[in-house]
């Protein structure tokens, strides 16, 4: 398997390694490295409506930011579980549970689907699905 830069041109990664490889960074809590390796340069994040992040962010450095600012908000990660991914042609779909300490505040836990769509090797939509976060 290839390892990815940031705005790869043409990757040879399959939907399957790429799912593989952004379940294993997740599992890690490398959720910044997830983007930077996987992400393309037009990637579409979409959240639940009502929550703490934009509804739709659109371009790799807006997701980009978008990950630095939940690292940043993060103290400790007490509990996280990722599911293996479920591949269907160009789309993957992972459940994950994140059980988190913030820097100033409390612990949250929150369960939720993300549902991926992979074109050329990389991200180009990634999609959540859990209650929203206030």
């Amino acid at each position: 398997m290839n390892v990815l830069s940031a705005f790869p041109e043409i990757s040879t990664m399959s939907t399957a390694e790429v799912a593989s490889r952004f379940a294993d960074l997740c599992r890690e809590g490398r959720y910044v490295e997830a983007v930077t390796e996987l992400y393309a340069p037009d990637v579409t994040s979409i959240e639940p409506e009502g929550g703490m992040w934009p509804e739709s962010t659109r371009g790799y450095d807006r997701v980009l930011q978008k990950a630095y600012m939940f690292a940043e908000l993060v103290d400790k990660q007490n509990h996280g579980y990722v599911s293996e991914p479920v591949v269907a042609g160009e789309h993957f779909s992972i459940s994950m549970i994140l059980d988190v300490t913030l820097k100033g505040g409390g612990r949250f836990r929150i369960e939720g689907v993300s549902v991926h769509h992979v074109r050329d090797g990389v991200i180009t939509l990634e999609h959540f699905f859990y209650p929203p976060m206030r």
